[in-house]
């Protein structure tokens, strides 16, 4: 399962339930300060899928990368966080972070009722792009990654394309399918992604709350309204497209082997493709695809509990069935990486104390050709106590522009926000 999804599992926690309408009260957005420039040349490290709203991927050679601290005049205990880039601006929503609330209900509604943006002369601003009320279900955390979002609301699935439209509606026929799926079950959890590589798909994604049990997938043929679901025992994994092999492909979370989907009937079954033990043990593998033919994996090793780092990471190219190994972290370090986009990887180094996590390092890394560049180390910029490692990264379009969130938590009984830290980074190819 993507990571992020992961995330929103775990903090989603309990289902979700559709506010009905009350009085809201308006956020004034003040204007964004700009205050450090820190520049970081390129250098030699020994050691797409395409971005949310483009097939293009940059990939020209990075030669350096700039980065400044973006500070927000915000109400107090309220936090922006990023979801996606749309022409050059970047679109997101106000949380309240960890910890204790102080906001009535009225507030929380207020604030998360539409999605803001960070214009291109850095001013924070609310758009006409509503969220909370159709989207967001009270008190939880299920966030747009893309222009394009879809989620099921009480019994209701409801899409929008952030790029023609502002509200959501309602999909009548993907609804009929979810709900024949949950029927009398009030325990049941969905998440519906597209197949951003081919749109004729969507993988629907069955949880039940408070249960550790495997995820049922189903895909959903949208041209033809048909469900599929797969035909032996259920396992963990997910599901891509890939061009090359003109087929859709499941990368198995515990025999590491990817499968070519076969469709029969109202069932879908696994092909065996490839057989990626041989290039490293681990507890569990994830993907994304990188283009249409090329797949990033990484493979994550458990730490503890919840928590896993990651051991190696590499690249499959589906044309020519070449895997080459980018990196294998040394055994003394713990890491965790994740794709941003264009070719760029993100990668944190952090220890563990009382199992809390604590970011040491991060590093910005460029995949070129069979390569792994450094383009960026930094260090954060104040220690932070989290259950989890920072995923709040999004990149523009055209792959010249990063935006992060940080969040700077303590252990105060319960794990609470103090603060979060923005950065825009600005990334030079060879060939601006």
């Amino acid at each position: 399962m993507n990571k992020k999804i992961v995330l929103i599992a775990i903090i989603l926690g309990l289902t979700i339930g559709l506010t009905g309408c009350k009085e809201k009260k308006q956020y004034n957005a003040k204007r964004v300060v700009i205050e450090d420039d820190v520049s970081v040349n390129d250098k030699e490290d020994g050691s797409s899928k395409n971005y949310k709203n483009s097939k293009a991927v940059n990939s020209n050679s990075i030669e350096h990368v700039t980065s400044k601290t973006v500070e927000f005049q915000l109400e107090e205990g309220y936090y922006f966080y990023p979801c996606f880039y749309y022409q050059g601006e970047v679109y997101g929503y106000f949380w309240e972070g960890h910890g204790y609330s102080n906001h009535s209900d009225l507030e929380r509604e207020a604030q998360m009722e539409y999605l803001y943006k960070i214009d291109k002369d850095n001013n924070l601003v609310r758009t006409s792009k509503m969220y909370h009320n159709y989207l967001q279900g009270r008190h939880s955390k299920v966030y747009p990654q893309d222009t394009k979002f879809i989620n099921f609301v009480e019994d209701v699935v409801f899409t929008v394309d952030y790029k023609v439209e502002d509200i959501p509606k309602p999909w009548p026929e993907l609804t009929d399918v979810v709900n024949k799926l949950k029927g009398d079950s009030r325990h049941k959890l969905y998440f519906i992604r597209p197949v951003s590589e081919n749109e004729n798909y969507l993988i629907i994604s069955e949880g039940i709350i408070n249960d550790g049990s495997d995820w049922k997938r189903y895909i959903y043929d949208i041209e033809n309204n048909k469900i599929y679901k797969m035909k032996n025992e259920e396992r963990e994994g997910a599901i891509y497209y890939v061009n090359a092999l003109q087929s859709l492909v499941w990368v198995d979370d515990k025999d590491f082997k990817i499968y070519k989907i076969v469709f029969k009937d109202e069932y879908y079954d696994l092909e065996e493709y490839i057989d990626l033990n041989r290039y490293g043990k681990a507890d569990k593998i994830e993907a994304v695809m990188k283009d249409n033919d090329e797949m990033i994996l990484f493979m994550d090793k458990n730490v503890e509990g919840y928590l896993f780092k990651t051991i190696y990471i590499g690249k499959l190219n589906f044309k020519t069935n070449q895997y080459n190994l980018l990196l294998e972290a040394p055994k003394e370090i713990n890491i965790y990486a994740e794709y941003v986009g264009h070719n760029i990887l993100l990668i944190e180094e952090f220890k563990i104390n009382d199992r809390v996590v604590i970011p040491v390092k991060r590093y910005l890394k460029q995949v070129l050709h069979d390569e792994m560049n450094a383009i960026l180390e930094e260090e954060p910029k104040e220690e932070s106590e989290q259950w989890y490692l920072n995923k709040w990264i999004v990149i523009s379009e055209d792959g010249k522009e990063m935006f992060d969130a940080m969040e700077i938590n303590k252990m105060k009984g319960v794990l609470t926000t103090e603060k979060m830290i923005y950065q825009k980074y600005y990334i030079k190819y060879s060939d601006d």
